[in-house]
């Protein structure tokens, strides 16, 4: 009975650990060129009360200057920085939506114009929810052994699917109740459209037949 609890036990941790690894979004590092003038964003769809932490390099120059934020989905900037050849930014998200990171790189001034056209790359690494805990202080702070902070990570991954699928399932409803409410609506509109089609034949007719009959060729 021990080692059948014991194997159900390991493939649950293992199913479990298949579903985070396929569903969970790993940190993403992405690496891109900015040119002068031209913004670029970088978008993540989260939800209520996920840590986003980001860390970001650039090669130097000493014409140009980036600006760097992130942008709640109302538009607000939760964070920025000037002019900062690397450095990290940590959020928690505050509502649903989709959170951008942007760049814009603009010339210094009294920078010489024969340097406007010069291309800096960014290299910029991003990270949500479980993938951006650091684990390390917080087995230091709860006084967590190896073993309990795999565990830690493993119930972050599995709470973290959870809440993603439970977004997904109310997406999937709120999009499912405007397509029947729009279904709805065209039926009202043919229905009625119909209806006018049909009354002013009808009414088409009646008038024909009077003039008709006035012209006395009935």
């Amino acid at each position: 009975f021990v080692v059948l609890v014991t194997m159900t036990a390991t493939r649950v941790l293992c199913v479990a650990l298949v579903l985070c690894l396929a569903l969970v979004n790993v940190a993403s590092g992405l690496q891109f060129e900015l040119t002068m003038g031209k913004e670029k964003c970088f978008g993540e769809d989260l939800q209520t009360n996920t840590l986003l932490v980001g860390a970001f390099s650039l090669t130097p120059s000493f014409a140009t200057q980036v600006f760097i934020k992130v942008n709640s989905p109302t538009g607000e900037t939760l964070w920025k920085e000037t002019d900062s050849n690397e450095g990290t930014f940590a959020i928690t998200t505050q509502t649903d939506g989709r959170y951008e990171t942007c760049f814009i790189q603009m010339p210094k001034r009294g920078a010489s114009t024969s340097n406007f056209n010069e291309k800096r790359t960014v290299y910029l690494s991003l990270r949500v929810g479980a993938e951006a805990q650091d684990y390390d202080q917080i087995a230091i702070d709860e006084k967590l052994n190896p073993l309990e902070i795999e565990l830690r990570k493993l119930y972050d991954l599995v709470t973290q699917i959870n809440q993603r699928m439970t977004y997904a399932r109310g997406r999937e409803a709120t999009m499912r109740n405007t397509n029947e409410s729009t279904n709805s609506r065209v039926f009202i509109f043919s229905t009625l459209s119909m209806i006018a089609y049909i009354g002013l034949g009808v009414l088409q007719i009646y008038y024909l037949k009077r003039f008709f009959q006035q012209k006395k060729l009935l």
